[in-house]
């Protein structure tokens, strides 16, 4: 009975599980609905290389990938977890090598990957190779007159170039460039290296090991000739209240010429003739000659100028000196406390002992607008060229300003 009744309600049977099938989709998409979004460069990364071998010059370094998922699944979807990786083993070289873009089993239910862009990428995988190949220096300029370069040495003189096996075997050198353009002297530097071929030019996909290499250039004077420092001899004495204050020359050296035995027993100067500053009051310039021995004579013509440099002493005096006012409106009498302030002048000594006192340093108090009552005014002091006053004491004078009595003559301005 039962197996007929199953057999006369198959159909029934089956589109009612059909139908459930259906309603239970369609609302767990309602309650859990699909939606599609974007994750831009994500890495790739290369899986089951070939041993010892180097991949190189891959057309793409990473994808864009679009997935659908359902919206509970996108909390755990970030593009830390979505992984690109290329299966260097899964094609045959001269083919492309398509992206498989995976997320992890735990978020992969109901994730979809609905665009890879690029889907796939060109790379090169080549035998890894190394070589020895030797270090050139590349000296460009020229070293000073009467100099020549000397011997040269390169750390380390070789050094070990890596890559590709076509590649490093297109190397035959590594080379860097070193300047050496007016160099009166030993010069050493560290040098960047670039790996060249036979014909000068850079090889890529290639690195050097070391990449940087330490050069010393010796650099000497062509026999019968020899550079000395300049000395300058001075005699006299500059003005009383004057200093020397300095003694430049240029050049700083010269180049003579002679026998190298003549040369080699010269000290390393060359003293100028002596220059008199005898009563120097300020810079003066002159040329000077050179007292070289016989059969030294410079090299090319040469002129040497000196500038010597004079200044005066800066000394300090202390003075009184009465304050007089201006600017106090008529009808008005003013009362100084104290009467005379102390001016420290600063200035050259020669000025300073010429000074006239009683008229070329004034102490003014400017009383415009003041009205009657007490005030604290700040003297002003005029002072002749070259000197100046670097302190008042004290810094402010107290005026009392009251009604003049009557019959006094009302005062006049200070000019």
């Amino acid at each position: 009975m039962i197996f007929r009744w199953l057999a006369q309600n198959i159909g029934n049977i089956l589109l009612s599980i059909l139908l459930a099938v259906v309603v239970w989709v369609v609302a767990v998409n309602e309650a859990n609905p699909n939606r599609e979004g974007d994750f831009p460069a994500i890495p790739i990364v290369f899986v089951n290389q070939p041993p010892d071998t180097i991949v190189y010059d891959a057309s793409a370094a990473a994808v864009d990938v679009t997935l659908s998922a359902p919206e509970a699944t996108w909390a755990a979807l970030s593009a830390r977890v979505i992984s690109a990786t290329v299966d260097l083993s899964a094609t045959t070289p001269g083919e492309d090598y398509p992206i498989s873009v995976d997320v992890p089993d735990s978020i992969a239910r109901g994730v979809r990957v609905v665009r890879v862009e690029p889907a796939s990428i060109s790379v090169k995988v080549e035998p890894r190779s190394s070589a020895q190949v030797p270090v050139e220096v590349n000296l460009i300029g020229e070293p000073a007159q009467t100099y020549r370069l000397g011997r040269g040495v390169t750390q380390p003189a070789s050094v070990t170039v890596t890559g590709p096996a076509s590649w490093v075997s297109q190397v035959t050198r590594a080379s860097g460039e070193f300047s050496v353009q007016g160099g009166s002297e030993s010069l050493s530097q560290t040098l960047t290296l670039k790996p060249l071929d036979a014909n000068g030019q850079a090889v890529p996909n290639v690195k050097l090991e070391p990449e940087r290499a330490r050069l010393t250039v010796d650099i000497e004077q062509i026999a019968g000739f020899r550079d000395l420092t300049v000395k300058i001899e001075l005699t006299g004495t500059h003005a009383s209240g004057y200093r020397l204050a300095g003694v430049e020359v240029n050049p700083l050296s010269v180049t003579v010429i002679g026998s190298p035995v003549t040369l080699e027993a010269l000290e390393g100067f060359a003293a100028t003739e002596p220059i008199d500053i005898t009563g120097a009051q300020a810079d003066f310039e002159k040329d000077a000659s050179l007292d070289l021995p016989p059969n030294v004579a410079l090299y090319r013509q040469q002129t040497v100028r000196v500038r010597v440099k004079i200044e005066p002493i800066v000394g300090s005096l202390t003075v009184p000196i009465p304050a007089s006012t201006v600017g106090l409106r008529a009808g008005l009498a003013a009362r100084l406390s104290p009467e005379s302030v102390n001016v420290i002048l600063v200035g050259a000594l020669p000025v300073l002992d010429t000074i006239d006192l009683a008229t070329d340093v004034r102490v003014i108090l400017d009383l415009s607008g003041l009205g009657l009552g007490t005030h604290q005014v700040e003297p002003r002091v005029e002072t002749p060229e070259g000197i100046a006053a670097q302190s008042i004491l004290p810094a402010s004078v107290q005026v009392t300003i009251e009604r003049a009595p009557r019959g006094t003559p009302t005062p006049s301005p200070t000019p």
